[in-house]
């Protein structure tokens, strides 16, 4: 388990700078000082390289704004070189965007472990709780909720206070139920601290995303450009013939074979199919957008168990197929095999049906991640005829296209998801002041609603980071490859 390495400590509220929507804060008290936003401009349908529906009818369109205040990344201006000097520059900024893409996925992993932690030592209030009508924790059971939270509070860092009786109060029946409830608050106090860590991670993630999207946006912007140019040169080859029938290849062959070799038609396919999930990708992004903004106001459920009744799944599997049964409200879903014979695959709730706890739970466990490229066992290819090098080239291009819809859509995401964290750590009541134990249990969904949707809002990014770019890079080389024996 990787250790969780942010600090629990009070916060900055600098740390959670907001853009303020009237349509979702009204009558609420406002978080920053900031002024309000002017009303938002309805988001244009973009096209789209396939037809498909969308994944939501949103009421309202989340504006495009800036992430985290940084400015929209716009790509580079790229020089009309499209050969392998264009290659060799987009490759080193492909590294810088693995490089931020890294650092999301170590984010997501800290935020993983903490909320785990929060619900551990939920479990340990639960207990201590269940005693207090039979006089409180027993001497026995005092020791096993202490052993267990001092190995949480020891790794994130967090001292147990002075004011936690002694482990002999619980022996004695005149001091047990009062020393139980000192333990249960400073427990209730603990979680409170992570889960406000918690909020300060994702600040950082979403920072990360910010940063990601500007390094995509150049990459991209670059590939496009020089799937361009070589669809260009290739359309005068189309009467040639190749001096030879194969071309040789390194490691970017892993990128492009399916079934442990290179088949242009194939290959061209695939291509396709990458687009199609990179489609769907965006149509995702914007459908949680939407989902984060009707759900802004949920963290009123802790008092309002009418509210917290009527919170709905989010359908991250919604646009891909279905993998086996579900079981417990959740199922697994994956997309076509892409370039490399990678495969989307998805964790996703499942039960439309589901209100409440119940649908915060299932979207709670929600996730995705792509499988490794399969290693080649060959490393050579055919040679690409002129047409299908413009075949190839035309599929970098809807790629690049989808790409950019995709990126628009992680802007707009990122930012509806910093209003909502911004709105949850305004309202997040300490769990010290909540003495009944249903608003309790809302306030723990309601934390689970916030860390498990951005778990997934971080993983879209490093998903579109690892299809969206280098299948398409090792495509064109491909292409530049079989160039070389026109020469």
């Amino acid at each position: 388990m990787t250790k969780f390495k942010i600090n629990i400590g009070m916060e900055n509220d600098a740390d959670f700078p907001v853009t303020t929507d009237e349509s979702i804060v009204a009558n609420e008290p406002s978080v920053t000082e900031e002024p309000t936003a002017t009303e938002e401009p309805t988001v244009t349908e973009e096209p789209t390289v396939t037809e498909a529906p969308a994944a939501t009818e949103a009421p309202e369109a989340i504006p495009e704004s800036s992430v985290e205040g940084s400015p929209e990344p716009t790509p580079e201006p790229v020089a009309e070189e499209f050969f392998m000097e264009g290659a060799e520059s987009a490759e080193s900024e492909m590294i810088d965007m693995v490089e931020s893409s890294d650092e999301i996925d170590s984010s997501v992993d800290e935020i993983d472990d903490a909320s785990n932690d929060v619900d551990t030592l939920t479990n340990y209030v639960d207990l201590a709780a269940s005693t207090v009508e039979s006089g409180g924790m027993d001497e026995t059971t005092a020791q096993a909720v202490t052993i267990g939270t001092e190995n949480i509070y020891n790794r994130l860092g967090v001292k147990r206070s002075a004011l936690i009786p002694a482990t002999e109060h619980f022996s004695d029946k005149t001091t047990r139920l009062g020393a139980t409830k000192v333990a249960i608050e400073d427990i209730k106090e603990k979680i409170n601290q992570v889960q406000n860590a918690i909020l300060t991670a994702d600040a950082s993630a979403a920072n990360k995303i910010s940063n990601f999207v500007g390094s995509f946006a150049t990459v991209n912007g670059r590939l496009l450009s020089r799937a361009k140019g070589l669809k260009e040169k290739a359309s005068k080859l189309v009467s040639l013939a190749a001096k030879e029938e194969t071309v040789s290849f390194s490691s970017m062959k892993n990128l492009i074979d399916t079934d442990g070799k290179v088949n242009p038609a194939t290959l061209i396919t695939a291509l396709k199919q990458n687009a199609k999930v990179i489609e769907q990708l965006a149509r995702t992004a914007e459908y949680l957008a939407v989902y984060y903004k009707e759900n802004t106001g949920t963290i009123k459920a802790i008092d309002d168990p009418v509210h917290f009744d009527k919170i709905e799944i989010f359908d991250l599997g919604k646009g891909f197929k279905a993998e086996g049964v579900a079981e417990d409200g959740v199922g697994n879903f994956v997309s076509d095999k892409l370039p490399g014979g990678r495969v989307v695959k998805i964790i996703s709730a499942t039960d439309k049906a589901a209100k409440g706890k119940e649908a915060i739970l299932a979207t709670a466990k929600s996730g995705m991640t792509v499988t490794d490229s399969i290693t080649a066992s060959s490393q050579t290819a055919p040679c690409l005829t002129g047409k299908q090098m413009q075949d190839v080239a035309e599929q970098v291009e809807n790629i690049s296209i989808a790409n950019e819809k995709a990126n628009a859509a992680l802007r707009r995401l990122n930012d509806a998801r910093s209003i909502f964290r911004n709105y949850f750590k305004s309202n997040n009541r300490n769990l010290s002041y909540l003495t009944d134990n249903e608003s309790v249990t809302r306030a723990n969904a309601v934390s689970k609603l916030s860390n498990g949707t951005s778990r997934v809002a971080s993983q879209l990014s490093t998903v579109l980071g690892k299809i969206g770019t280098d299948s398409a890079k090792a495509a064109l080389d491909y292409i530049e490859k079989s160039m070389s024996q026109y020469k």
